[in-house]
């Protein structure tokens, strides 16, 4: 539990506020759920939410703010 907390903390570092670390946290664990291979070392049995703060903690994952990452550019311009 302790680990999380600190994973939470280092990961504020690199998010802007603690609701788009939810946000960004809760689509990657869907993605993980999903079979998405994980970016970084984690214990067999840690849970998605767990490696996905991991990602964020260790900068493995790009994510934009205010823009749809699946919305292809063709598709906004028509």
């Amino acid at each position: 539990m302790q680990d999380n907390v600190q994973r939470m903390e280092k990961c504020l570092d690199a998010v802007p506020n603690r609701f788009i670390l939810a946000t960004v946290t809760a689509l990657r664990a869907e993605q993980l759920m999903a079979g998405a291979p994980a970016l970084v070392e984690m214990p067999a049995r840690s849970k998605p939410t767990t490696v996905a703060l991991g990602e964020v903690a260790q900068g493995k994952l790009d994510f934009v703010l205010g823009e749809s990452a699946a919305t292809p550019e063709s598709e906004e311009e028509k």
